[in-house]
């Protein structure tokens, strides 16, 4: 089991114990001694509970664990959350990630198993081609054939990188949406605008610079719309809300639909990928074995068909 597997389903344990209110140390060791839950699991929350007996916190625990790689940036909100004192908005929100990115990634696999099947036995026939010519009366392969099947796994290659990179930079999620997220619970557990702001530049690296001129900007008494308005960082509708949370006193609600507008971009993205990705996937094979044939094979035929 892979280390973001043990993380999912402590995570899916944890999040409806959460809700009971009993303290996180009872819950670890009742996760550490259930019967439906997994060998590596369990180990996990033993170790977290025994780093937490030794004076960690949650979050510290978890980025000290060495049973289970945890992702950096959870063990972040994680640790902001833990701050505020709402684990539990933490935990329902990173299982909400991980539960939307696998329900992508398997519809991904059930949409990749017929391009994936032709590749296959395409390349295994053309290996056995290859492996095989002295049975066509061949004393070697036919030059053409040989970098027509090059520029086939080429081809292949450069295909396959490009639909990686690709789903990599669909499955990473918003430096943004993770603030907003955080921020939201933050603030409705009773931060300063200020402090979640520094919050903000420390857990995420990526925005530091972003939230350094809104903190200068706050300390010189700027009120936030105008401070995240010269940072030049913040979009128009996150902006809009912003402005509208200072007529309400409620700024957290603001955060809270910012969040709301980056989820639902996120979501229309993966849903225009997965209306794409199965006719790029049967295009890019036909291209593969349309390269096979024409400038593999057919060399191959020409070849044998001089011997004849």
């Amino acid at each position: 089991m892979r280390d973001k597997d043990v993380f999912y389903e402590f995570a899916g344990i944890l999040c409806p114990l959460l809700e009971t209110e009993m303290p996180l140390p009872r819950l670890l060791e009742v996760i550490s001694q259930a019967e439906n839950a997994g060998l590596r699991v369990k180990t996990f929350a033993a170790e977290l509970l025994a780093r937490m007996e030794e004076g960690f916190s949650f979050g510290d625990a978890l980025e000290l664990a060495e049973s289970c790689n945890v992702i950096h940036r959870y063990c972040m909100i994680i640790a902001s959350a833990e701050e505020a004192g709402n684990l539990k908005s933490a935990m329902n929100l990173i299982f909400s990630i991980e539960s939307q990115s696998r329900d992508v990634q398997r519809k991904i696999l059930s949409v990749s198993v017929y391009p994936l099947m032709v590749v296959v036995l395409v390349f295994a026939g053309t290996a056995a081609l290859l492996c095989n010519h002295r049975m066509f009366g061949l004393e070697t392969v036919p030059p053409d054939s040989g970098r027509g099947f090059a520029f086939a796994a080429l081809f292949l290659l450069v295909w396959c990188g490009a639909l990686m990179i690709f789903m990599k930079k669909l499955f990473s999620v918003s430096p943004w949406y993770l603030f907003f997220s955080v921020a939201s619970v933050l603030l409705d557990n009773g931060f300063s605008v200020y402090h979640t702001i520094s919050l903000g530049a420390r857990y995420i690296p990526s925005l530091e610079s972003v939230f350094a001129k809104v903190r200068r900007e706050l300390k010189n008494g700027m009120p936030l719309f105008k401070a995240c308005s010269l940072s030049g960082s913040f979009k128009p509708e996150w902006l809009i809300q912003i402005e509208l949370a200072r007529d309400n006193k409620d700024l957290a609600a603001a955060f809270v639909r910012a969040g709301k507008i980056l989820e639902k971009e996120a979501a229309l993205k993966r849903e225009k990928f997965l209306s794409l990705i199965e006719p790029v996937l049967l295009f890019g094979t036909g291209v593969y074995v349309l390269i096979v044939l024409e400038s593999g094979v057919m060399p191959f035929i020409t070849n044998f068909g001089g011997i004849i």
